[in-house]
């Protein structure tokens, strides 16, 4: 509890330091598969696993934008081939961030920044639209 209450300050924080009109939320610390059953009423999970060979996040970030998104980086080491099975039963996107293998701490924040640039207004003058897919 301290922890999440911790960890939700930071966000909140970082939330009115770059003006988010939406604070992040940060939920209790769960099992993967209950974390994916929480999810499941977001619009789209993905789920960045080096072991995906079919879809690239690039494929990904070229369609709509979600009004809701949920994202999954692995521990470090990865998601397991039975994990990545699971997300997709639980309808994710299990997406691959190409030859690049980077550290769980870094994963997140490099998917973040690019789902803002695509679909929302990192790097766009006050007013422009966000790319289209």
């Amino acid at each position: 509890k301290e922890r999440q209450a911790r960890y939700q300050r930071i966000a909140d924080a970082a939330s009115e330091q770059c003006g988010r009109t939406i604070p992040l939320r940060i939920h209790p610390v769960a099992s993967f598969s209950d974390a994916l059953g929480t999810h499941r009423k977001t619009d789209t999970i993905v789920l960045l696993w080096e072991g995906e060979t079919e879809l690239a996040l690039d494929q990904v970030l070229r369609g709509n934008a979600p009004s809701r998104l949920s994202l999954f980086v692995g521990p470090e080491g990865g998601f397991t081939e039975s994990e990545a099975r699971l997300a997709r039963e639980h309808g994710a996107l299990c997406a691959s961030l190409g030859k690049r293998i980077l550290r769980a701490e870094t994963a997140g924040i490099v998917a973040c920044a690019l789902f803002q640039y695509c679909w929302g207004d990192l790097g766009r003058r006050q007013g422009e639209e966000p790319l289209k897919g």
